[in-house]
């Protein structure tokens, strides 16, 4: 399976999962941009870019490069929404990977080993909107 075809398989592991919640979700499927998703549901909107990596604990490094990290919180800070990391970690195969959220918080410094991330739970998201 190639990168392009494990990624996108990612992408919609990752929309069924927040459908489950209740979002509404659009695929920028081959578009590079700065999202590959957008969920959103009343008074939230998600800009989301997923990874998938075999490591069960990678380094944030390992998953996605500062200037695209720096990118989606840009685009959410502008828009309003919320910046989300969505990583699928471990397992040789996608049904054995686990979902990681992450809200990005903050902009990445070069060079910096911190990158400004929370863990995201869904709920806490629909109580502050």
């Amino acid at each position: 399976m190639s990168a392009g075809t494990r990624g996108s398989a990612a992408e919609i592991r990752t929309i069924r999962e927040f459908e489950k919640q209740g979002y509404w979700c659009v695929r920028a499927a081959g578009s590079h941009g700065v999202a590959d998703l957008v969920a959103l549901k009343p008074r939230q909107a998600l800009l989301i870019q997923v990874k998938r990596t075999h490591h069960p604990d990678p380094e944030m490094s390992d998953l996605i490069s500062g200037s695209e990290f720096n990118a989606v919180f840009e685009a959410a800070r502008m828009s309003g929404g919320t910046p989300v990391l969505a990583a699928w970690t471990g397992g040789a195969g996608p049904k054995s990977a686990r979902l990681h959220l992450l809200r990005i918080t903050g902009l990445h410094v070069e060079y910096s080993k911190f990158w400004p991330v929370q863990e995201l739970v869904l709920d806490e998201l629909a109580a502050t909107a």
